[in-house]
């Protein structure tokens, strides 16, 4: 099954670009923007969208303790989904930064 992937990479400054960005060459990924790849892939085997992805790329680099990968893809129904396949997901930045204000007091 062929589908259409979008990959958003947070890696450290020692992280093995070299063979990720090898990888989505290989894979004939178009680049959309800072740290986000868009691919297509044929899926083969048992294993769902997400842990194809993640064994493809752990066969072909090593990640680090604070690497992120977060895949988007769409799922047979058609709708869009979303998985960190290496990481997880970290405090938001832009927290409190919204007009949005509480006149609540914290309990």
């Amino acid at each position: 099954m062929q589908t259409t992937l979008w990959l958003s990479y947070d890696l450290g400054v020692r992280a093995d670009y070299t063979s990720l960005y090898q990888w989505l060459d290989d894979m004939d990924a178009v680049e959309c923007g800072n740290n986000l790849a868009c691919l297509k892939l044929e899926i083969t085997g048992e294993n769902t969208i997400p842990e194809y992805v993640k064994c493809e790329l752990e066969a072909h680099m090593a990640f680090g303790k604070g690497d992120r990968l977060y895949l988007v893809w769409r799922n047979a129904q058609g709708v869009s989904q979303g998985r960190f396949i290496i990481g997880k997901r970290k405090a938001r930045p832009w927290q409190g930064f919204g007009k949005a204000s509480s006149d609540e007091d914290d309990v």
